[in-house]
């Protein structure tokens, strides 16, 4: 839309580009791994094959499990701060060098691939069931011989709880921001009232 691909040269961009700027948005929550959406699904199911893992018994996989544990919440702090400030200097802020779109945000078929994505993050962080059917199956496949302390897929993770997390806090998020979108659209067709000028205290 601004015709570069340097962030440093970005800015501002949310007012005119909305679309493309929530999609960046919850496209940014779901690799960071954020409730509702399908990346913390992916995050859950590493945490509780860890977790598995370091109650194995043995001292070098409890230790293991225990260190990937820590980088794995390291990463996701890290994902957190890099795409805040993605965001940050893309779509917030003021233009810098004059670098605006040519025209407002087309619905054209640049705004229905992101669509399409997001409804992909958003099917899978609500439907979880059939993606874990899928992994399941592929694994028994390539276990032949599963050891005793074997667990299964479907029994690490609790699906029905965390698609009903995800679906409760979705709804939270939906509402909050249609209420701030209500608060804003009543506050701009409010008539400006005519108030005194800031004398610094004087």
């Amino acid at each position: 839309a601004t015709h570069t691909r340097r962030m440093d040269w970005l800015g501002g961009l949310i007012p005119l580009l909305p679309l493309t700027g929530g999609a960046f948005f919850l496209a940014a929550c779901a690799a960071c791994g954020l409730p509702p959406l399908n990346g913390f699904i992916g995050e859950w199911i590493l945490y509780q094959g860890l977790f598995h893992l370091s109650s194995n018994g043995s001292l070098l996989l409890t230790l293991l499990g225990a260190l990937a544990m820590g980088g794995l919440a390291l990463i996701g702090s890290l994902g957190v701060v890099c795409f805040v400030r993605a965001f940050g200097i893309i779509f917030l802020g003021s233009p810098r060098f004059s670098l605006l779109p040519h025209g407002k945000e087309k619905k054209s078929y640049m705004t229905a691939s992101l669509a399409l994505l997001l409804a992909g993050c958003l099917g899978l962080s609500f439907l979880p069931g059939r993606i874990i059917f899928i992994v399941g199956k592929a694994m028994e496949s390539w276990e032949t011989e599963l050891p005793p302390s074997h667990a299964p897929l479907n029994g690490l993770v609790p699906l029905d709880t965390v698609a009903a997390l995800n679906l409760f806090l979705f709804i939270i998020l939906a509402v909050g921001v249609g209420w701030i979108l209500f608060r804003k659209k009543t506050s701009e067709s409010a008539q400006p009232v005519p108030l005194e000028t800031w004398s610094c205290g004087y």
